[in-house]
């Protein structure tokens, strides 16, 4: 038990006197998430001791965001410079959908990070139609970053308006 003396003023009186009052040390429980804070403060030669709730904001990873590539071409394209020739999006993860127009001797191409994970394509409500994925690095034009894709090529040319379901 601390004890401390207090100056006390009186309303009726308007006179000083000087007592001595009990502090007892309190242990405060932190019920949320967050962490509490310390405030001291000097008020009329009195220090005044208060402790107050921090609220914290967790996040358990960043969110990362991926350029996925797609579009057309002649077939056996296989170049970082092709790939960065090609319509582009940001994605957060490998499943979205992509639409093109392929004409004649025209293949569809789409290319997605490796780090995302190796995506399954279907359009026309058929899994497949795409040849095996080769691995291309490719440095972003815009960001400087090196990075590994997988490129899909379509086995058939000339599909006119497809969507691509990628999952």
């Amino acid at each position: 038990m601390l004890r401390h003396k207090v100056l006390h003023r009186t309303l009726a009186g308007g006179k000083e006197q000087e007592t001595k009052r009990r502090l007892l040390a309190k242990r405060i429980r932190v019920e949320s998430k967050g962490a509490y804070k310390v405030a001291t403060m000097d008020i009329d030669g009195c220090k005044v001791v208060g402790a107050y709730i921090v609220p914290m904001v967790y996040v358990d990873q960043p969110i990362k965001t991926f350029r996925r590539f797609y579009g057309v071409g002649a077939a056996g394209q296989n170049s970082a410079l092709f790939i960065n020739s090609l319509n582009q999006e940001l994605i957060q993860s490998k499943i979205g959908q992509v639409s093109v127009s392929a004409g004649l001797n025209e293949h569809i191409y789409i290319a997605q990070p490796v780090e995302a994970g190796l995506p399954l394509l279907s359009y026309g409500g058929l899994s497949g139609g795409f040849k095996s994925p080769l691995t291309v690095s490719v440095t972003d034009t815009q960001t400087g970053a090196v990075m590994d894709y997988y490129l899909f090529e379509s086995v058939n040319d000339n599909l006119g308006q497809t969507t691509i379901e990628i999952a």
